[in-house]
């Protein structure tokens, strides 16, 4: 295993919580509002994204079909953020 392994897990992994908190205090602000609704989603999509990437860099023994399935979901959560950014400029 590689040593920096811990170092990239532990980083996405504030950076999941860290898009997750800041989503959450935007959108309890003012729930209805369309252009906090949209800040929460991306920063779900961030979460969603680092939370997974978390899971891939963690230093255990994976097996290359099972760390790919991981890559492989973490770019689905990756694909939203570009789609939600550009809707809540587009509503900015």
């Amino acid at each position: 295993m590689n040593p920096l392994d811990l170092f990239f897990s532990l980083c996405n992994g504030i950076n999941a919580v860290s898009a997750l908190l800041l989503g959450l205090f935007v959108v309890i602000q003012n729930p209805r509002s369309k252009l906090h609704q949209l800040w929460f989603c991306m920063s779900l999509a961030v979460a969603i994204w680092g939370g997974l990437h978390m899971f891939f860099f963690m230093p255990i023994e994976q097996t290359p079909q099972w760390r790919m399935l991981r890559v492989r979901s973490a770019n689905a959560g990756a694909v939203f953020i570009s789609v939600f950014y550009l809707h809540f400029i587009i509503t900015y």
